[in-house]
């Protein structure tokens, strides 16, 4: 790299990013290791950090190969339509209405499409927030919506502590989870931040739960009577399972919640992301969805869609394959079954090395427990106990995992 002595410095609100990425430092560490391969390298690194699906890869790889026989390939080189073929929206709003049970059908004219629900994240947060309001957000979360949302928003992120909780998503704890959101939402008051959206993860990344049907209804109404925007990550909505040992929560979307007027609930100020890269193992393809019932937020946000431009190929791709309805239920149906096999696997591995960690439902990731571990080092100025921990996984067992902190940031 060029010298520093001449360089001008980029901006301070640039430069503030490089105060708040720990977990992006480790990630670009990890990634100078030699990988694990099995036959190339086979003493490399395990990288168990990211939530990468690749269960049915084979299932998919059929379609994409009966895609390509009458796919032109010089059509990927075309710009094509910012948000792809209109029939894409189509096929988008024609899937969520069988999986997602929305209150009110939805149509293409309720989508907004973009490469990635990262890139959704962070124009949703400019969208719903001016500089210096909030968007409040339930911990355990995932780890990088402090990056995405607050990046380059200008927006606070106002976490919401459940600590406390025996355990968030049973419905017997709801009024307890109502009474977190009050008391994170007095207190950003106080620090004169004012909460102008919720943002929700359900299933959950990284606790592999589902939030029942009585919480996710307490949450809208509880948005709806302080007038703020509800807006759902549901990623992960058909990565649910049942294991071998216990009843599993259905998946309930935030588009399935009626209107109640009582409670300030309509369904224009509740918005749901979704995309191709968990449920469908597809996240090279970049493809988020936005689902909006508010007519001038999406008029807003199509005027920002020219930064996040799809491929030309991406679209085309997933608009063949969500048409066809019966290969989509029959990948789903292996998949579910795949996955729940996985997990049960993978708890049985770790209930013998005695290694503790919270049973799951959902998504593709387990929350282990290292607690007892963290005994072995001391904090200090320039890394906590458990960052530690992760360098040491890193770089003398040769394994990457996310440090829980970044997940629950002590306020």
């Amino acid at each position: 790299m060029a010298s520093k002595q001449h360089a001008i410095n980029p901006s301070t609100r640039a430069l503030a990013n490089l105060e708040s990425g720990a977990f992006i430092d480790l990630e670009n560490e990890a990634g100078k290791l030699p990988q694990y391969d099995p036959e190339i390298c086979p003493d490399g690194l395990i990288d168990l950090s990211g939530a990468i699906n690749s269960l049915v890869n084979d299932v998919l790889g059929e379609e994409m190969t009966n895609f390509e026989k009458s796919y032109s390939l010089s059509e990927a080189m075309k710009y094509g339509d910012v948000m792809g073929p209109k029939g894409l929206s189509k096929a988008v709003s024609s899937f969520m209405n069988r999986h997602f049970d929305p209150a009110r059908a939805l149509s293409a004219d309720d989508i907004i499409v973009t490469n990635g629900v990262t890139s959704l994240i962070d124009m949703m947060a400019f969208a719903l927030c001016n500089p210096g309001e909030g968007t409040m957000v339930i911990t355990p979360t995932y780890m990088m919506f402090p990056h995405d949302v607050c990046a380059r928003s200008g927006v606070s992120l106002i976490h919401v502590d459940l600590d406390t909780i025996e355990d968030q998503f049973e419905a017997k704890d709801s009024a307890k989870v109502m009474k977190a959101l009050s008391k994170a939402y007095s207190a950003a008051q106080k620090s004169r931040v004012t909460p102008k959206a919720l943002l929700l993860c359900n299933p959950s990344n990284p606790c592999g739960r589902t939030y029942p049907r009585a919480t996710v209804i307490e949450i809208a109404k509880f948005c709806g009577q302080r007038k703020m925007h509800l807006l759902s990550d549901e990623i992960y909505a058909m990565s649910t399972f049942t294991p071998c040992d216990r009843a599993a929560t259905p998946f309930t979307s935030v588009l399935s919640i009626p209107e109640d007027p009582e409670n300030g609930v309509f369904t224009e100020n509740i918005h749901c992301m979704y995309g191709a890269s968990k449920d469908f193992g597809c996240g090279g393809l970049r493809l988020g969805f936005l689902v909006t019932r508010n007519e001038l937020l999406w008029r807003s946000v199509r005027r920002l869609v020219l930064f996040t431009w799809v491929t030309s190929f991406s679209p085309a791709f997933f608009m063949y394959f969500l048409q066809n309805e019966e290969a989509v239920d029959r990948y789903l149906s292996v998949y579910r079954e795949r996955l729940g096999k996985q997990y049960d696997f993978t708890a049985k591995l770790l209930n013998k090395y005695s290694i503790p960690f919270g049973e799951a439902d959902s998504g593709v990731f387990i929350f282990v427990k290292l607690t007892k571990w963290l005994d072995y080092f001391t904090d200090d100025d320039h890394s906590s106990r458990e960052m530690k921990l992760c360098r040491h996984l890193l770089h003398e067992a040769g394994v990457f995992l996310s440090p829980g902190e970044v997940s629950c940031p002590v306020a």
